[in-house]
């Protein structure tokens, strides 16, 4: 059901590619049974669609959330109270803002042991040390593709590229169809967890 869905929501030159989305879309209902969880990343050329990945998979994840970088403590507020699937559109953004230490936090919230980062929170003009988790699954899309060599190691590539003219998005799915897969997703999470 998960694949079908994508199918009429994404276009994507491997089939394999489709069940990559729907088994980590599967894993993002059970993320923190694991010590690690793969990052993934779609690349390709502006309008090929690596925005849409993220956004329909938020809708079907755990705690799916398509997150837009603000600034760099909303960022990491947002993503530690969240505890599930992120989807960050446009990785050299953050870079472009001068975000290196969220860049940072994000390449290593793949492992759990050093997914915890300590940020300063200002209030009334006294700064205090916050632990933030920024453990799990997240979705980023590039257009550059990848040049760090150690981020290749954990990170899954998705690669996109224009859909053909005869390919129809499906704008017609009911909301609480979605909804009523993603409950199904949390209560097979549930049940297969131990396994």
């Amino acid at each position: 059901r998960v694949e079908a869905h994508y199918r009429t929501q994404i276009y994507l030159p491997s089939d394999d590619d489709y069940r990559l989305l729907v088994l980590l879309t599967l894993a993002t209902h059970v993320q923190h049974v694991f010590d690690a969880v793969p990052l993934v990343m779609a690349t390709g050329p502006a309008g090929s669609g690596k925005s849409t990945i993220g956004t329909t998979m938020t809708k079907l994840s755990a705690n799916g959330l398509p997150l837009s970088i603000t600034s760099a403590a909303t960022m990491a507020r947002t993503i530690d109270s969240n505890r599930g699937f992120i989807a960050i559109d446009d990785l050299e953004e953050l870079a472009d803002k001068g975000m290196g230490d969220i860049a940072q936090a994000l390449k290593s919230s793949y492992l759990k042991e050093t997914a915890i980062r300590k940020i300063t929170v200002m209030k009334g003009g006294e700064g205090s040390l916050v632990d933030i988790n920024f453990f799990g699954i997240k979705f980023f899309s590039n257009t550059r593709g990848m040049d760090e060599e150690t981020l290749l190691t954990r990170t899954i590539i998705i690669r996109c590229q224009k859909a053909p003219r005869d390919f129809k998005i499906n704008n017609k799915v009911p909301e609480e169809e979605l909804l009523r897969l993603r409950d199904d997703l949390h209560a097979w999470a549930f049940s297969n967890v131990t396994d």
